[in-house]
């Protein structure tokens, strides 16, 4: 299998444009490209040289070391595959006697993700700190203001939706509390948190980062 070596970028192009408030026209006319190229740049995440990733970090103000790597994609997607049919495919579905949690996941690797979730108090723990744990939520509720999103109700779905993401992008997620348990046990643990430490993202409020 011959080689296509790439530079993946673990942070979301799209949206590090969009934030910092630049045209899709001006990016692609400092990069080089056509807007379309541009698009399907940031559709994938991952772009064919070295020197355009490092113009995207300079207009982007990033650390080229920290934000791209270089890989091989046949290999990757091939990994992707054969993982994936070990998994099963979401079937989004809502059990009554499951409890779910809400999380945001980016991809950060072929093997390993960026998982953030929202947190409530459960006592104080002194001063400055509380214990936290993570929030349960009402699927339906958040059904009906996000009706596309994913369910994930085993492992076995858990490992097939995790390797169909593709790396950089971040995805909304709900997860029951048996596939937590199997695959994600560590973000059901308690978390001392200063409120200082909170986040608030699409305004969402009292979120941390669980790994």
């Amino acid at each position: 299998m011959k080689e296509k070596m790439v530079y993946q970028s673990i942070a979301d192009l799209k949206e590090l444009r969009k934030i910092l408030g630049l045209t899709k026209e001006v990016v692609a006319d400092n990069i080089g490209y056509s807007v379309r190229t541009l698009e399907r740049i940031e559709e994938e995440n991952i772009v064919s040289t070295e020197s355009i990733a490092k113009k995207l970090c300079q207009l982007y103000q990033l650390n080229f070391e920290e934000h791209f790597y270089r890989t091989d994609k046949k290999i990757d997607d091939k990994v992707k595959e054969l993982e994936m049919q070990l998994g099963k495919r979401p079937e989004n579905l809502i059990y009554k006697e499951n409890e779910y949690y809400y999380l945001y996941v980016r991809k950060v690797g072929l093997l390993g993700e960026c998982i953030v979730g929202r947190v409530t108090c459960i006592a104080n723990y002194n001063r400055n700190k509380e214990r936290r744990k993570l929030e349960k939520v009402s699927p339906e509720r958040v059904l009906y203001k996000e009706p596309h999103i994913n369910i994930i109700n085993t492992g076995d779905e858990w490992k097939y939706w995790r390797f169909s993401l593709k790396i950089g992008k971040t995805y909304k997620v709900l997860v029951s509390k048996k596939c937590m348990k199997e695959c994600l046990n560590w973000c059901l643990k308690e978390y001392i948190v200063r409120r200082d430490e909170l986040m608030i993202v699409d305004g969402i409020s009292d979120l941390i980062f669980l790994t």
